[in-house]
């Protein structure tokens, strides 16, 4: 199957503090990718195919975790990616520590995806938007982040952009710099905005729950959000505002 790609590239992250099981979430992800197409599951590192079973993986990791003690990193870690034939990517970063000046720096838990809109628009398409959505709860399910959002590429380095004023001035484990396309907050998170039942009735297009995790997942609108148009722009703004996120960054200045 192939599928020809527009060019309008989408990232979905989530974060947490703790570390999480690298097999068990790329084995579970693996398993609801197979509804799609065996062409959808992640398998593919540095252009060959890997053994992407419990016991394949565990091998994998281990001989990767051996590799590090040998050569004296401080810290056995894991940053890992993974493509499908249909190029989507999968990545998982577990148990790394940065070293930023004289100090050891604990990193967030990160669970990655990379997509592009012709997954959801072209005539090969993986997705439909409801689908789309079901992806993002997924990841949010089996990862149990405090916070997970899915946005489109480029803003973070686009000079004029909400992220380029933002994104070093605040702490991001507390506040994200702007309200995503998509967004889960965690349960302290939600509180931090200012309650369950405020957070749901935020002008959105979709609102829910995440009874498995307690967290709420915010839908900014159901077409792809673009940072270039101005009515996306002032959709987001009327969110944050609503959020009171203005206020939030100047409470949670690093």
């Amino acid at each position: 199957m192939g599928i020809g790609f527009t060019g309008q590239k989408y990232s979905l992250a989530y974060y947490a503090r703790e570390d999480r099981d690298p097999v068990k979430i790329w084995t579970q992800m693996n398993e609801f990718m197979l509804q799609f197409g065996e062409e959808y599951v992640f398998k593919i590192r540095d252009g060959i195919e890997i053994d992407v079973s419990s016991d394949g993986l565990t091998k994998m990791y281990q001989s990767e975790k051996e590799k590090r003690e040998k050569k004296g990193d401080f810290q056995p870690s894991s940053t890992d990616g993974a493509w499908s034939e249909n190029h989507l990517y999968l990545g998982l970063s577990t148990g790394v520590t940065a070293q930023f000046a004289n100090s050891l720096v604990k990193l967030p838990e990160v669970f990655k995806f990379k997509l592009d809109l012709a997954h959801i628009y072209s005539t090969a398409k993986v997705f439909e938007f409801i689908e789309l959505q079901a992806f993002f709860k997924m990841g949010a399910m089996l990862f149990n982040p405090y916070y997970g959002r899915l946005q489109k590429f480029g803003e973070a380095s686009y000079s004029e952009s909400a992220y380029d004023k933002k994104f070093n001035s605040i702490d991001l484990s507390k506040v994200p710099p702007v309200i995503e396309w998509f967004n889960y907050f965690s349960p302290s998170w939600v509180e931090r905005f200012g309650g369950k039942q405020f957070v749901m009735s935020a002008p959105v297009f979709h609102a829910e729950k995440v009874e498995e995790t307690g967290g709420v997942i915010l839908i900014l609108q159901e077409e792809p959000f673009d940072f270039m148009n101005n009515e996306h722009m002032n959709k987001r703004k009327q969110v944050e505002e609503y959020l009171n996120l203005p206020e939030l960054h100047k409470q949670y200045q690093k």
